[in-house]
């Protein structure tokens, strides 16, 4: 039995974070990881610190028996520094919301019309938050155009917390805006679960919203992951067919193909999986069906996406402007297959959770191969990186592992 997911680590306060981690069974556990960044900067990992044990919970609806093998890290996100879970694979093509200290189903978003396969989320800083929906035309049937559609312009575009993007097998993306409920997210929870705000709902408003803010088409086959950004207002995704699109995350508009679609028998695998050396690039083939794709914003160097192809055990780097089938920037076949993969806060290295229970860390502007950490045996289904330049990583026996640099 494998952990399908370890979602996300949000910061709660100073040198604290929460992790959320989702198990195969689909049970849910809240833990916390603290260190003392003045005195002993000591790490401890607390399990089921929230909640009183109440948070290892189910989720409230079933998976559907044709995704639930497939469960990945891409299939949970969270909200709110962890407080709402979201998930998708379930059976009647939602997203679902649901809160980490109970396990309440707090929401159920509906804008898809076949199985959710992928999750992402951005979070609004400041000046993100305040940019408003650009203008969509809506015509009548005489063709004369009839002014803005409902979801052209944020009400809210203040109170607006996050943005989540959804991919579907049928070929189209959604996006969310995530704003918080009247009551607010709630305060942090004691150990005990006393110490807390109103309990945390969406009935009066809040969470996703009624429907999404956009859909985004291009894809010609499932899409199997999708990456955003609200500071390049981009929305990177793959496609079952090998596809790697970007589009415009506010305007809902198609900008161009990173790589174009091809039909599955044409692709190729890496003949040699076990040479992990970077190889001059021979076509846009090797890299197979995008597993993963990461947006760079650019903090360290030019804007990026990274994509790792999981049949081909491929890693490449493309610009943002590259021409279709353009050579990419950096490219790596990897000696094993990535279960997760991370880009640390900085964006100067990517963490990579192996199938063979270590994590590769690469740099990511030319994809070498910077350090590896060892685990303690089972295979790391799932990855974070925290400030500090600590790792967290879910194991295929269900256990947590953390990797902490040394302290002098």
């Amino acid at each position: 039995m494998t952990s399908t997911a370890s979602a996300r680590q949000a910061l709660e306060a100073s040198c604290q974070y929460r992790i959320v981690a989702v198990r195969a069974d689909g049970t849910v556990g809240a833990h916390r990881l603290a260190f003392d960044a003045a005195v002993t900067r000591e790490y401890s990992l607390e399990c089921d610190a929230f909640g009183g044990g109440s948070s290892r919970r189910a989720p409230a609806s079933p998976f559907a028996a044709d995704a639930a093998a497939r469960l990945s890290p891409q299939s949970f996100a969270t909200l709110a520094g962890g407080r709402v879970l979201l998930s998708c694979g379930h059976w009647d093509h939602g997203v679902r919301a649901a809160a980490t200290e109970d396990g309440r189903e707090l929401q159920i978003a509906t804008g898809h019309r076949d199985l959710v396969t992928c999750l992402a989320v951005a979070a609004l800083g400041a000046g993100a938050a305040r940019r408003p929906w650009a203008k969509k035309r809506v015509f009548s049937p005489e063709g004369v155009g009839a002014g803005l559609d409902a979801g052209g312009v944020s009400s809210d575009a203040d109170a607006a917390s996050a943005l989540v993007v959804s991919g579907s097998r049928d070929t189209t993306l959604c996006v969310w805006e995530v704003s918080p409920p009247p009551g607010g997210w709630g305060a942090a929870l004691s150990r005990s679960g006393t110490a807390r705000a109103a309990q945390l709902s969406f009935a009066r408003g809040g969470g996703l919203g009624e429907r999404p803010k956009r859909t985004l088409f291009g894809h010609d086959d499932a899409v199997t992951c999708a990456a955003v950004s609200a500071e390049l207002d981009l929305v990177a995704s793959g496609g079952a067919d090998g596809a790697v699109l970007l589009h415009a995350l506010r305007a809902g508009r198609f900008l161009r193909a990173l790589r174009r679609g091809r039909p599955a028998s044409r692709a190729k695998s890496v003949k040699d999986p076990e040479d992990a050396s970077a190889r001059p690039w021979t076509g846009a083939f090797e890299l197979g069906a995008p597993s993963w794709v990461a947006l760079l914003e650019g903090r360290v160097g030019a804007a990026r996406v990274l994509v790792y192809g999981g049949d081909a055990l491929a890693l490449s780097c493309f610009g943002l402007n590259a021409d279709a089938d353009a050579p990419p920037l950096a490219f790596v076949s990897l000696a094993e297959r990535v279960n997760a993969l991370c880009v640390t806060p900085d964006e100067r290295f990517i963490a990579l959770a192996q199938e063979r229970g270590s994590i590769a860390v690469r740099a990511t502007h030319d994809l070498s191969p910077w350090a590896k950490l060892e685990g303690p045996g089972p295979a790391v289904t799932a990855v974070r990186v925290a400030a500090d330049n600590v790792f967290v990583g879910g194991l295929r026996d269900g256990r947590i592992a953390v990797w902490a640099p040394a302290r002098t």
